[in-house]
């Protein structure tokens, strides 16, 4: 009986993987420097609704819109964003890069303030 047990949990064992699955590179790929640039906006942005409106019903929906915009001011559409962020986040060295460079952008316009 306690053989039982014992084999669904092995197999779900040995069945996990330990590495991310690499997503093909999409046609619509934003290089780095352009996804450096719209996170940099878009966590900026996010602080600042936060900061404002302390409660999720009231920020959500702001930040959705406000999101949008900023989307907008980059001249990228939300599916490039989209595809763009499920492949980086499918290379973790890449997207460790990326958001290396955006809090070290926020930071450098922090200090000059």
């Amino acid at each position: 009986m306690k053989y039982f047990f014992l084999i669904p949990f092995l197999v779900l064992l040995f069945s996990c993987e330990t590495t991310l699955d690499e997503i093909p590179k999409p046609d619509n790929l934003l290089e780095e420097k352009k996804m450096v640039a719209v996170l940099e906006d878009l966590m900026v942005m996010e602080q600042y609704v936060q900061s404002e409106y302390p409660q999720p019903q009231l920020y959500l929906k702001i930040i959705k819109n406000s999101g949008s915009d900023v989307l907008k001011k980059h001249k990228v559409s939300f599916k490039d964003f989209d595809a763009s962020m499920t492949y980086y986040g499918s290379r973790q060295e890449d997207m460790q890069r990326i958001y290396n460079k955006v809090l070290e952008n926020i930071n450098d316009k922090l200090n000059k303030l």
